[in-house]
């Protein structure tokens, strides 16, 4: 009815007023209804082609929806888990939608979940999967929007309501498998700065294979800190494969955070005795720093209590 942006706004916000919908709704109908009255010489055409009110449909749409709404018990689980929300939304993105593009369909069907695909290829039928160029919600930026997508999705999903629970089931089950890899792995990426998240998430990005089972999905910034881990649990991949580019990524990052920390630092090559090293080596320790911070901290302090005395 021209009100996308509102409705999406509401879909997202999790605690918008029913009556104030039904309201707006009201309104738009009224609207719609006084146009077609002045556009049909003030015949209205809802009632000249249906003997149910505006209102009257709505409130049949609405209690057809009632009757086939996921019951949101089945996701207890994933409620105030940032990981938990972004391994519902994006299994049931990976499995159950599909790109237009023919060939990115191929790599993301081969890429989903085995147990998942094996039983969807069975009776694989492309109309139950949802094309995602046409979704309204393909962006969340936030947990909490992770979940209202994922229940959008399962609301969409032309599959029974049996099935439906069925899927919530296997993926509740999938994430507390991987829960601990998705919470350890990534560990690293804890204290990572907006910078720091970047060069990960390109790293990931560019894999020719990590993100085909997603198409041309776009993943919003701030939601790639939670989303990173799950993605690599998701990827369908052998375990050798998953622990080299582990490694290969954590190098690469620690060098380049090694190599923004000493951008501004000049070397300093010297020979010291060997107790003076004995007493660095304590020092360090005693700090829990490493080698240079404890040099600079030195000079730093022994430069401040010169300028006291002086």
């Amino acid at each position: 009815m021209g009100d996308y942006d509102g409705a999406r706004h509401y879909a997202f916000s999790g605690k918008g007023d029913i009556s104030n919908i039904n309201t707006k709704i009201d309104l738009l109908i009224s609207q719609e209804e006084k146009e077609n009255n002045r556009d049909n010489n003030n015949k209205n055409s809802f009632k000249k082609n249906s003997q149910k009110s505006p209102q009257q449909t709505v409130l049949m749409l609405l209690n057809d929806y009632a009757g086939t709404a996921v019951n949101e018990s089945h996701l207890e689980w994933a409620k105030g888990d940032e990981h938990a929300c972004l391994f519902l939304w994006l299994s049931l993105y990976k499995d159950y939608t599909r790109d237009d593009d023919i060939a990115s369909d191929i790599l993301d069907r081969k890429e989903r979940m085995p147990r998942r695909r094996e039983r969807r290829d069975e009776k694989y039928d492309n109309t139950e999967m949802l094309n995602r160029p046409d979704l309204p919600v393909s962006t969340p930026d936030n947990a909490t929007q992770c979940y209202l997508a994922s229940i959008y999705l399962l609301d969409l999903i032309l599959i029974s309501m049996e099935d439906k629970n069925k899927e919530m089931a296997y993926i509740r089950d999938d994430y507390l498998r991987m829960k601990e890899g998705i919470n350890t792995t990534f560990s690293w990426l804890s204290d990572a700065d907006t910078e720091m998240l970047a060069f990960t998430w390109k790293q990931i990005k560019e894999h020719r294979r990590l993100l085909s089972g997603f198409g041309n999905a776009r993943f919003h910034p701030a939601i790639q800190k939670y989303a990173i881990p799950v993605l690599f649990e998701l990827w369908n991949a052998g375990r050798d494969e998953k622990e080299l580019f582990l490694s290969r990524l954590r190098k690469r990052y620690a060098n380049t955070k090694h190599r923004k920390k000493v951008a501004d630092k000049a070397p300093v090559n010297i020979r010291i005795s060997q107790s003076a090293k004995k007493t660095l080596v304590k020092i360090e320790k005693r700090l829990n720093r490493n080698r240079a911070d404890v040099i600079e901290y030195l000079i730093e302090k022994t430069w401040a209590e010169l300028n006291q005395k002086n």
